[in-house]
């Protein structure tokens, strides 16, 4: 690196960014060989002349060792900048010397001044930064701002003239104490390095806060600032461990030296507005004094020849010294800092949270600052090791009108701020190590060189210097465009077709400025990529066009077109050929009559092919799908299509249910229709026949426009029930529509005994209207008729036995009355007793019925079982196989509701009880008996279904055998 390239520096503040190297991109690793001989001396300047040269020999190519970096002795070879990734190997660290320090370092204000001196046995610099007259501040700093996201470490010593020291005696008053002044130590601040001994407060601010002086002004202090150091004189806010030195007292026998005090080391930070923050007690504080000065920081030397000494023994000859060390480490947004002494046992750290915008860069350096108390104060840099602040810049690579070339994406190089990038023809050099770097243009495929712009005015002279903001850091490597035709096969619609390539006509390079595209040596290519278009779908050229937008004609065809003195692209528009996808429709099987109008009328409404041209959509079309069904839509390929739209060709659902068909009449690599046809499938929906009672709900299962069997009412003792109004012990059979088929079951309660009444001839009249009642209304009014018959016969009874009991009445009619009273009794028991002989007699006969059918279902269901074994995955046959065997669970529970009103017809009080007994086992019957009507159609249905499977395994196997005779015979007739 050039020796005054930090006195070059830019002093704005640079940029946040993190520091990275990249492995094996960087010439300065081992094993590289790049640099040449003539950076060597350089490289060994930086290095501080401390490290020695060794000669390292590989495959007879001398390398020269440099610290821990090889170069070639060989010219160094200059790459191409986009093969660049960072201009200086990734080696952005650096190491100033004790013997750099006025080339690397930047000093200001008044009390600043540099002597020169030997330390350690080499040349050194002793800065000197409050002098001797007070009321004075000075600093010096790194010449660049660092990036506070990289470690770095500075060893230095402090150098004072004295320790706080207490004043002496005297002989009538005592004289004042010697105060060493206020603060010496080192700072991290955002702000320009060559400002920090001329910025903040001085005397008590230390140099770094808000001073409001006694004439009313303010000296702005530095905000978000770091300091460590040693603070000399105790102010408001400062540590309460820091004790001043008192005045010497006067009089000869009774006058004393003044005490000496303390002095203590730590950090200080001022706050946002440069106001310098305040300390609450002693805490990270450490005290000391003329005694532990030497032990706690490690100071050593002679010290002042007197108590009133304010200056050094010479301008490089400090009282007083103390060897430091500061190390700076960075992680997850926090920095820390941690000063040691070492020849003494001082050690202390401060976190500092590092915020973009606020303090993710700083001038790092040292400041002293002195009011009216003072001393000699300052500091020797024996060595300061940090990485540099790089930059980014982007290096395009354009045409000449500007644009980015295809496939030619921009690069980034990043480098140490202020270094120089250029591009050059001849003569280049890398030169990872140094400052100037240039780089060659890589060679892009049919385009030529032409120049570089570098920054943001596109300046043509170069080089770059590196800015530390990313954004002014550009450079474009222009380049012109060779000349050719490329031809675009576009469809009916304006778009590229993928089956058909471009081409390419003319060779690269040759200017074919006028000449007809037809004119090509080449045109043969254009010729059979037409060939293959004729072969993928079209039929021909409609036209040619200038433009992707097709809005301006050159001609009908490729003649119209001529070569240019750059690129051009023409249009060539397609002619497509028309192409029909099919449409069939499998219809299902099984549907009552409504059903299957339903499903007729969707189809005949439905399309049953859709028609169009190469490359176009869809027309218009709608798949009808009936009410209560489901519509399964495949393509050629069995492939069930959805609602995705992120599919080519998909599905939309309509409000009404039906569908439509979205996709485009693409082709296949062989210019085949890639879906020639559809295949619509329509299945019945599954509803339910439900049975709504009272105080639950029961259901078969069942299939839209399918029948569904008669299923008994659960009887309720005591009860007649009603299925939607009606009197019946059993919902009836039927078929089923769209939906679910609900029957509403109510009871209403049986008539009471009439007992000793029960053949009055109004009670019996009463009775049989009850019983002759078929609707619920109809036996709720004679079932209220009834029972104001009974209670009016037995309130006629009740008197005549009164009147008996009375004597009011006659013998013949308490006579009567008791006979016809036993008559009822007796003629109701054996009309109950005959009514029960029989209801067992019927009932029976409708258990033996049952079974018979639920013997007949069992057989059906076996018979679909091997036809759904012998089709497995056909959901035709599984579902009809499911449906049968529903038909056995409903025989099955006609058969218990029937023997339970056997089991019940003993108990039975009336002979209405018996006779909804027996009605009820009829019903369970003639439920039973259409539950194997069902199981039989399923049968018939699941046979028809295995033999319409068995004929289409035969049809592909058949096709197949036909496509694979067709590509046997092409293939001969392809070797003939």
């Amino acid at each position: 690196m050039e020796k005054n390239d930090f006195a070059k520096a830019n002093t704005q503040q640079a940029k946040h960014r993190r520091m990275w190297v990249t492995a094996g991109m960087t010439a300065l690793t081992v094993g590289a060989s790049i640099a040449g001989p003539e950076l060597l001396d350089e490289v060994q300047t930086e290095l501080g002349n401390n490290e020695p040269r060794t000669t390292v020999t590989k495959d007879s190519s001398p390398l020269v060792k440099v610290g821990n970096v090889l170069f070639s002795s060989r010219t160094a070879a200059a790459e191409t900048i986009n093969n660049v990734v960072d201009a200086n190997g990734g080696n952005h660290s650096f190491k100033s010397t004790q013997t750099q320090v006025t080339t690397n370092f930047t000093g200001s204000g008044t009390g600043f001044s540099n002597a020169s001196g030997s330390y350690d046995g080499q040349s050194a610099t002793f800065t000197t930064l409050t002098n001797t007259s007070g009321q004075d501040q000075g600093a010096i700093a790194f010449n660049k701002q660092l990036d506070m996201t990289a470690s770095w470490t500075m060893k230095f010593n402090l150098n004072l003239t004295k320790y706080n020291t207490g004043g002496t005696t005297g002989l009538v008053t005592g004289n004042p104490a010697n105060g060493a002044g206020d603060f010496l130590g080192l700072v991290l601040a955002p702000i320009a390095p060559n400002k920090l001994g001329t910025s903040g407060g001085g005397g008590g601010s230390l140099g770094m806060g808000e001073e409001k002086k006694d004439d009313g002004t303010t000296v702005p202090g530095i905000p978000n600032a770091v300091q460590w150091g040693i603070d000399f004189y105790q102010n408001e806010g400062d540590a309460t461990n820091l004790v001043n030195p008192t005045d010497g007292t006067g009089g000869t026998l009774l006058g004393s030296d003044g005490k000496d005090g303390t002095q203590v080391a730590g950090f200080r930070t001022t706050d946002a507005s440069g106001k310098l923050n305040t300390v609450s007690g002693s805490t990270g504080f450490e005290s000391f004094d003329h005694s532990t000065g030497s032990s706690l920081m490690g100071f050593s030397g002679p010290g002042p020849d007197s108590k009133t000494d304010d200056g050094w023994a010479g301008p490089s000859d400090p009282n007083l010294e103390a060897e430091m060390t500061a190390t700076y480490t960075y992680s997850n947004g926090v920095g820390t800092l941690t000063i040691k002494a070492d020849n003494g046992t001082y050690s202390a750290s401060k976190q500092i949270t590092i915020t973009d915008g606020v303090n993710s860069t700083m001038s790092v350096g040292f400041k002293a600052s002195d009011g009216a108390k003072y001393s000699q104060k300052g500091v020797t840099i024996r060595e300061f090791d940090l990485t540099l602040p790089t930059a980014d810049t982007k290096v395009n690579y354009i045409d000449k009108e500007g644009n980015a070339i295809s496939g030619q994406a921009s690069t980034t190089i990043k480098s140490n701020v202020n270094d120089t990038l250029g591009i050059v023809t001849s003569g280049a050099s890398t030169n990872t190590t140094g400052t100037a770097h240039t780089f060659t243009a890589p060679t892009i495929a049919g385009y030529t060189y032409t120049g570089t712009t570098y920054g943001t005015a596109k300046s043509t002279t170069g080089p770059l210097t590196v800015s530390d903001t990313d954004a002014n850091n550009i450079i474009n490597v222009q380049y012109a465009k060779n000349s050719k035709l490329t031809t675009v096969f576009v469809d009916q619609n304006g778009h590229v077709l993928s089956t058909v390539p471009s081409v390419e006509l003319g060779t690269a390079g040759t200017n074919y400025g006028g000449q007809k595209a037809t004119d090509a040596a080449d045109y043969a290519d254009y010729t059979a990529a037409l060939a293959t278009a004729k072969s993928n779908g079209y039929t021909g050229v409609s036209g040619v066009y200038s433009d992707s937008a097709l809005t301006t004609k050159l001609g009908a065809d490729l003649s119209a077109a001529t070569f240019g003195n750059t690129d051009k692209t023409v249009y060539v528009q397609l002619t497509p050929a028309p192409k029909t996808a099919t449409i069939t429709y499998n219809k299902a099987t099984g549907l009552s009559t409504a059903g299957s109008t339903a499903q007729d009328n969707a189809v005949s409404a439905s399309p049953t092919s859709l028609t169009g041209v190469t490359n176009d959509k869809y027309p218009a079309n709608t798949i009808q799908v009936p009410a209560g069904m489901t519509a399964t839509i495949k393509d050629a390929a069995g492939n069930t299509l959805d609602t995705d739209t992120s599919k080519a060709t998909h599905l939309v659902k309509n409000s009404d249910g039906s569908y439509t068909i979205v996709g485009a009449f693409s082709l296949t690599s062989a210019g085949a229709l890639a879906v020639p046809s559809y295949t619509v499938t329509y299945t019945a929906n599954a509803v339910k026949m439900i049975q709504q009672y009272p105080d639950e709900t029961r259901s078969n299962a069942g299939t839209a426009y399918g029948s569904y069997s008669a299923a008994g009412v659960v009887q309720k003792s005591g009860y007649v029930s009603f299925v939607d109004g009606t009197k019946a012990n059993q919902t009836p059979a039927g078929t089923f529509g769209a939906t679910d088929k609900t029957y509403t079951i109510t009871y209403e309660a049986v008539p009471a005994t009439a007992g000793e009444v029960a053949n009055e001839p109004t009670v019996t009249a009463a009775l049989a209207a009850v019983n002759a009642a078929t609707t619920e209304t109809d036996y709720k009014a004679a079932l209220a008729a009834y029972n104001t018959a009974v209670s009016a016969a037995q309130t006629n009874l009740n008197n005549v036995l009164a009147q008996a009991a009375a004597g009011q009445a006659t013998t013949q009619q308490v006579i009567d009355a008791t006979t016809a009273l036993q008559t009822a009794i007796s003629d109701a028991q054996a009309a109950l007793d005959a009514a029960k002989a029989q209801a067992k007699t019927d009932i029976q006969a409708n258990i033996d019925d049952i079974n018979t059918q639920i013997t007949q279902i069992q057989a059906d269901i076996d018979a679909i079982q091997a036809l759904a074994d012998r089709n497995p995955g056909d959901t035709t046959i599984a579902g009809l196989l499911a449906d049968a065997q529903q038909r056995l669970v409903n025989a099955q529970s006609q058969l218990t509701q029937a023997e339970a009103a056997l089991a019940a017809v003993d108990s039975a009080a009336t002979i209405a009880d018996v006779t909804n007994l027996s009605d009820g086992a009829d019903q369970n019957q003639a439920a039973a008996d259409s539950a194997r009507t069902i199981a039989d159609q399923d049968l018939a249905a699941a046979q028809a279904q295995d033999a319409l499977n068995l004929k289409n395994a035969k049809d592909e196997a058949t096709a197949t055998a036909e496509t694979t005779t067709t590509a046997n015979q092409a293939a001969i007739q392809q070797i003939e």
